[in-house]
Order: structure tokens, then sequence, then C-alpha cells
């Protein structure tokens, strides 16, 4: 081996001894943050984590801190709005709703057994105002079935890059909607993105979110509505002349049916009919005990949908006839 070698050799154990001194050296510890997006939209929540890295095999960190813009050490609230987790071998904090008065610089301490600072992690938070989203209609909906339903959402304000966010709407069952062709589809716009869904069914019910995201798709805000589909009153097998026959058990044919659930009341003559050991409401008409000559007239079968204030009206002409066992 010549001397040249030799030093080359001596030179490199040299430098491997320095760089593991240096990992293993307290002077090496450092603090990592593993999310590195720290632009918040107003009303988003903040998360924070601190890992060390580095820590010599003698070295021992008795506590971390997460510290606020002002100073103060950052705790569990009562009111659940700020969340410190202790974790193995990190540090995590959250605070929720964030507003432009919670900005400013957020540093994780370690700190080790003689209460002597080993690293500080300094996180500078911005925040931001995000923009509103409107949802026409504004209010919650309840539509017919096999209808079609057109909801538009629009953004009101752009994101913390100066540009219109990106709305996206998404479905009861977490769907995001993407095609502009089909029963469900959306037509996008600079501010808007509307969407469409042809012969609403029954599986198409629920919570519909409209969703502005920013760069790297970070959630700005959303607003929802909620829809709910019913079925039409509808009369079934309730012809407007019926017959029925003296001393006998007969019943006036009306079937009402809808969704929501509805409520069927009577009306003979022009007065409500209360159920009694003459007449009793049925889910298939109106049964009459013992007809006599005295029930012929009119009859108005009346389906209330109580939960949309819907109603709708079925007029039957009654007949009454001889018992023909009795001539």
């Amino acid at each position: 081996m010549t001397g040249c070698t030799m030093f080359r050799s001596s030179y490199f154990n040299l430098l491997l001894l320095i760089w593991i001194y240096t990992l293993y050296h307290s002077d090496c510890l450092k603090l990592w943050q593993p999310t590195k997006l720290t632009d918040i939209a107003s009303g988003t929540s903040l998360h924070l984590s601190c890992i060390p890295i580095g820590l010599g095999p003698d070295e021992k960190i008795a506590k971390m801190s997460w510290f606020s813009p002002d100073g103060t050490s950052l705790q569990t609230s009562p009111n659940g709005r700020v969340s410190v987790m202790p974790r193995p071998e990190q540090l995590s904090m959250t605070i929720k709703k964030m507003q432009p008065s919670d900005a400013g610089n957020y540093t994780c301490v370690a700190i080790g057994e003689h209460d002597n600072i080993l690293a500080k992690l300094t996180v500078p938070v911005k925040v931001f105002q995000s923009p509103d989203i409107m949802i026409l209609p504004r209010e919650n909906l309840e539509i017919a079935y096999g209808s079609n339903l057109v909801l538009k959402c629009m953004a009101l304000g752009l994101g913390p890059d100066g540009n219109a966010p990106k709305l996206t709407w998404v479905t009861p069952d977490g769907y995001a909607v993407n095609n502009t062709f089909g029963r469900v589809s959306i037509n996008r716009g600079h501010y808007t993105l509307t969407l469409y869904i042809q012969n609403i069914e029954a599986s198409d019910v629920g919570k519909y979110t409209c969703r502005a995201t920013g760069q790297k798709r970070s959630l700005l805000t959303e607003a929802f509505v909620l829809v709910a589909v019913y079925r039409p009153i509808t009369y079934i097998n309730c012809p407007q002349v019926q017959h029925l026959v003296t001393e006998q058990n007969g019943l006036i044919r009306c079937l009402a049916d809808a969704s929501p659930a509805l409520h069927v009341s009577w009306k003979f003559k022009g007065a409500f009919i209360d159920d009694d050991d003459h007449y009793r409401q049925e889910r298939k008409g109106l049964r009459i005990s013992n007809v006599t000559h005295y029930d012929a007239g009119l009859y108005s079968c009346i389906a209330v949908v109580e939960h949309i204030g819907s109603f709708k009206r079925k007029d039957i002409t009654v007949h009454v006839h001889n018992n023909p066992s009795i001539n």
C-alpha cells in the first residue's frame, strides 16, 4: 500500500467518524415538519406535526411543546378548538376554524432533561380569507320522483393564489361528479358549477355538497343542500261513480298513494266523516256497515301529505240500490 493510498484511507475514515459524531451529537438534532401546507383558508383546520431527527444514543428529550405566535404554550382546550396530541416520537397539533388573527409563527421546541432547549422548529402560518360559495336554490329541496333537478354552485371571491377556486359537486354517496353527459352531469363555468340530475330517483336523496379547493386540492370552503324526493298523490281504483246495495256492508273504493306518507280523510255531503259503527276508513276506501238509501250521495276522498303541504281531492257519486234478495 502506497503512502498516498494510506492517506486517502485515513482521510476517508476521519470523515466517516466526523459524520457519525455529527449525526449523534446534540448539535445535530433537528425537528422536522412533514406537512408543508401552511397557507390556511379561514374556517378550515391547521394540522402541524413536529418530529425529532438525529437524536444521539445518550440524549433524551424530556418533553416537546408547541407555542403560538404570541408565545403561549398550546394545550388541548376544553372547547375542542385546539388539540395537542403527543404520539410516539412526534408531537401533533390541530387548531380548528382558523381565523386571520391566528396567523404567525408557530414554534415546536424540544427540551432536554436539564430544561435546556435541544432544538426548535418555526413554522410560519398564513391565514387567508376563504371565498364564499352559494348554492341555488338556497333552500333544501323536495321534488317529485321522475322530475329533473338543477343545482348551481357559485364562488364569491378568489383563492389565496388570486385565482378562482375549483368547484366540485359531491353526491350523497361521496361521488365527485366529473362527467359532462348522462343522467347526472355537470356544466362548468369560470365561477360556477351546475349540477344536472335527470329523472330523479329514490337513490338520489341526500346531501349534495359543493366544495371549493385551491392549490394542491386544499379545501377552502364548502356548502351543501339537502334533497328529498316525493311521489305525487295518485288515486288507484277510485271510480267517480260507484254502486252499493242496501242492508249489506259496502266499500267505496278509493286507494290513495304518495311518498312521503299521506293521510286520507272522507267527507259526505260536505261534512267530515268520523269512524264509528257505521263508517270505517280503510286503506282501500271507506267501509259502510248496513247500507241504507241515506248513504247515497256525494263523497270526497281527500289525501294530504302534511310533510310537504300537498293535498288532493277525489269526488265520488254513490248510488244505493235495493237488495234484490228482499224483493
